[in-house]
């Protein structure tokens, strides 16, 4: 699933009255962030990333996440500006090691913004993160009660 975001608040990726649950497959959101985003449910089997940017990125932005050693998780360019994103997938393993990075471009051509094959480069390092929970915040991220940022 991918979901192309709102480019300005109140509105957002993922808005569901009751829980937002993630038991497999890929899921990509991005959009504004804004303290009314629903973010996966800590009651989900499947683990998922939580990424807030310090500011909006221009639509076309890559943001590329990959592994300790290298391997491509996500390479995915929202067509809308956007802040935050929203991403779950199998890939993503307890007690391993990300890299988020902004920027750069791909040798392949994207569906629906999502760079499957190619190799990626160019872009900027913006944080590091091990997945300890099943919903990893990263960036800077206040959440409010009832698992909402």
């Amino acid at each position: 699933m991918i979901v192309h975001g709102p480019p300005s608040q109140p509105e957002v990726g993922v808005d569901c009255n009751g829980t937002f649950k993630i038991n497999g497959g890929n899921v990509i959101v991005s959009g504004i962030y804004s303290n009314m985003s629903d973010i996966p449910a800590s009651s989900s089997s499947q683990y998922s990333v939580f990424i807030v940017f310090t500011s909006s990125l221009p639509a076309g932005t890559i943001v590329h996440i990959e592994d300790a050693s290298g391997n491509n998780i996500l390479t995915f360019a929202p067509i809308r500006k956007y802040q935050s994103i929203i991403f779950s997938s199998p890939n993503l393993i307890k007690e391993n090691t990300y890299t988020v990075y902004t920027g750069g471009s791909s040798t392949d051509t994207s569906i629906d913004g999502l760079y499957k094959n190619g190799e990626y480069s160019g872009g900027t390092a913006y944080k590091t993160f091990t997945i300890n929970n099943i919903v990893t915040t990263v960036g800077n991220v206040s959440m409010n009660p009832g698992g909402k940022p």
